[in-house]
């Protein structure tokens, strides 16, 4: 074969070499603007391409290597092929150093049955480690925003030759690769720290690449690994996989320091590349086809709360944590809470919260799913504890009555479930002339367990002149949906769709329950439940409805002045339908009330996720870094619009909590058109 297949190095660009620091990162909220809404629909619309090409794109990559001396070209079906390739050409008992990579992880396990192991080196350069942050709400603002020239190719490697140097490492190195050019084999690497660029000057290299990491050709493949560096950017110093660090057993070996000479007429070093399969193809006729549009940014991992109690065997962060169930490498996913901050990160819009719903019922028994069915029960909950309302409160708080609800439904015993709200629900006369009409599904929370906020939105809405049509309070399902229920969340959601059909086809509908606008914006379309795309449309939230209302933007509605402060968490659910800070915008109305964001990310509740047994430290845990960001001692109360949200941040921090609305109503006057 004549010329030679390259390896292309992508790291930072020289204008961006000093993103060791926090201070340093911010600048790229400098940079030219970008069109990402146009960057990602390229992403989408090549990673779509790419997988529905899965197999043709990794033959044709692997013949550029059929007649290329020194390097041997390798398909592996699973991971222990990989594995047993690997130990041919290193033989029992070797230490490879590797860089970090989920394909590695992916095929660590059969490494060591096969005598292999590995030593995982990209936080040696530390300076990166001690400039990190915990957090992406410590970020300066606009830092790390995706930049177009952030990443670029600063080195280039060809093979078999290797680096025109002619001193190596006497290592073997392994190496996942990002992406990779069907046309030519060119590979392309993306790093942040050195530690890459030393592994490709090792005397025995294995490149490992994914079947779905290889495209068409170098344009396509340049595209996708500068935008996996830019978009992954924060992750740089978010976590860098802390434990590789923090958690190292001190006797393995770092990367070896010691180079040797090249003999004389030695082609360079030898060169293994592998083309791992491993249950792809498998997934491509699935509901599950979209892991695979994976570009390895991380973006998944940034705001989701559960990643940081994955660990190293079940993936790390969401995207792997779903491969690896889909794989059979773990049991469950019931680590997702169903927040669905990792599909609304996600760049080319792999919506992985909506697989993990779909997969999740299916890794438990009868017996478990049928808990999960009456943990998601908040009907038959209202119901029961309306029935008992003068005894519910007082039975519900029992220590005894909590132990036998831990030990046979699964609720934490340091838990207070919701009972029956007492306060009678207000009626109001039909306004005469009202400007409009709108319809307002209350859900079950509003509607059975804090009638406070079901008033207070009939009130407001009729001191502003305007006809509110209540749809009858039932579960919108989304708790059944986010265990896995989704036959039992189908059956809920046809029922709120013919509900929602018999009224005005043309109202607005406003909620005020985050989670309830989510299921009927676009989980019911997820479900092919029908009619539901006709009911999504119409969904608004009710804070940004009343911050449109023309009665509002030009100042005819007063409120009453407020002294109080206000502590303002952003509810998962509110965040990920790009409505955070509407709340906020709302509440600011009222002269003299001050709110603070907390924006500590999710509070850990998870609606029904962190009430159960199994899972509350994790969501304490969690939820502990938003209760940090409020001193009770500076707040009147916490403000939030999700109702288990509400139990969380009352649980964590022992302050009221109040829902948006219910300050509205309290200082709204009297309107007059």
């Amino acid at each position: 074969m004549s010329g030679s297949i390259y390896v292309k190095l992508f790291e930072p660009a020289a204008s961006a070499k000093k993103k060791t620091t926090v201070a340093a990162l911010a600048t790229a909220g400098q940079q030219p603007p970008v069109d990402l809404a146009y960057v990602k629909r390229k992403l989408q619309s090549q990673r779509e391409k790419s997988v529905s090409q899965l197999e043709s794109l990794g033959r044709m990559f692997l013949e550029n290597f059929s007649e290329c001396t020194g390097i041997s070209a390798h398909y592996a079906a699973t991971d222990r092929d990989a594995a047993g390739i690997i130990g041919d050409a290193v033989g029992a008992g070797a230490r490879l150093f590797a860089n970090n990579s989920g394909t590695v992880q992916e095929i660590e396990e059969s490494l060591g049955a096969v005598g292999v192991k590995i030593s995982y080196n990209y936080l040696e350069d530390r300076n990166i480690a001690e400039n990190r942050l915990g957090h992406p709400w410590l970020f300066p603002e606009n830092c790390c925003d995706p930049a177009e020239d952030w990443f670029s190719v600063s080195k280039k490697f060809p093979l078999p030759g290797g680096s025109s140097t002619k001193r190596c490492y006497d290592a073997t190195a392994l190496i996942g690769v990002n992406s990779a050019a069907a046309a030519d084999g060119t590979m392309f690497l993306l790093q942040h720290t050195s530690n890459i660029e030393k592994l490709l000057r090792s005397r025995r290299i294995v490149f490992l690449v994914a079947m779905e990491k290889i495209v068409s050709d170098q344009k396509q493949a340049r595209f996708q690994t500068a935008w996996a560096g830019n978009f992954g950017l924060q992750n740089i110093l978010l976590n860098l996989q802390k434990d590789t660090v923090d958690k190292r057993d001190s006797r393995q070996p770092l990367f070896p320091l010691k180079k040797t000479e090249l003999k004389h007429g030695d082609s360079g070093p030898e060169i293994t590349v592998i083309v791992l399969d491993n249950g792809r193809t498998s997934l491509l006729k699935t509901p599950y086809q979209q892991v695979l549009h994976c570009i390895s940014c991380r973006s998944c991992m940034r705001e989701c709360p559960t990643y940081k109690f994955f660990g190293k065997e079940k993936g790390r962060y969401p995207q792997l944590y779903l491969f690896n169930f889909l794989l059979g490498k773990i049991g469950d996913i019931d680590l997702c809470s169903f927040c669905n901050n990792c599909s609304y990160e996600c760049p080319v819009g792999i919506d992985i919260a909506k697989m993990n719903s779909l997969v999740k019922a299916r890794a438990h028994g009868a017996f478990y799913r049928a808990k999960t069915r009456l943990l998601g029960n908040a009907e038959l909950l209202g119901a029961v504890t309306r029935a008992t309302a003068p005894f519910a409160g007082t039975v519900f708080a029992n220590p005894v009555f909590k132990l036998m609800t831990e030990k046979s439904v699964g609720i934490h015993r340091k838990r207070q479930l919701p009972v029956y709200d007492k306060e009678p629900i207000r009626r109001y006369p039909r306004l005469e002339k009202p400007s409009r009409k709108i319809l307002y599904y209350a859900g079950c929370w509003a509607g059975f367990f804090e009638h406070s906020v079901y008033n207070s939105t009939l009130q407001v809405f009729n001191r502003l002149g305007i006809e509110l049509e209540v749809v009858r309070s039932r579960c919108c399902g989304l708790p059944l949906i986010a265990s896995g229920e989704v036959e039992a969340a189908k059956k809920k959601a046809a029922l709120l769709v013919e509900e929602f059909s018999r009224l005005d086809a043309q109202a607005d509908i406003i909620t005020t329950c985050p989670s309830c606008s989510l299921a009927l914006k676009k989980d019911y379309i997820d479900l092919g439940v029908k009619g539901a795309e006709q009911i999504g449309g119409r969904v608004v939230d009710i804070f940004q409805y009343l911050l449109d209302l023309p009665e509002i933007k030009n100042g005819k509605v007063t409120f009453r002045e407020c002294g109080a402060r206000l502590a303002y968490h952003l509810p998962c659910h509110q965040r990920v339908q790009d409505l955070g800070g509407v709340a906020i915008d709302a509440l600011r109305l009222i002269p003299g009330l001050e709110v603070h964001d907390v924006n500590r990310g999710c509070c850990g509740i998870s609606g029904a996720w962190g009430q159960k047994k199994q899972f509350y430290d994790y969501s304490m845990v969690t939820g502990g870094e938003v209760f940090a960001g409020i001193d009770p001692s500076q707040y009147s109360a916490v403000a939030t619009e999700c109702g288990t949200c509400s139990l969380q941040m009352a649980h964590g921090t022992g302050m009221d909590v109040v829902h948006p609305i219910t300050v509205i109503a309290d200082h709204l006057q009297e309107y007059k058109s």
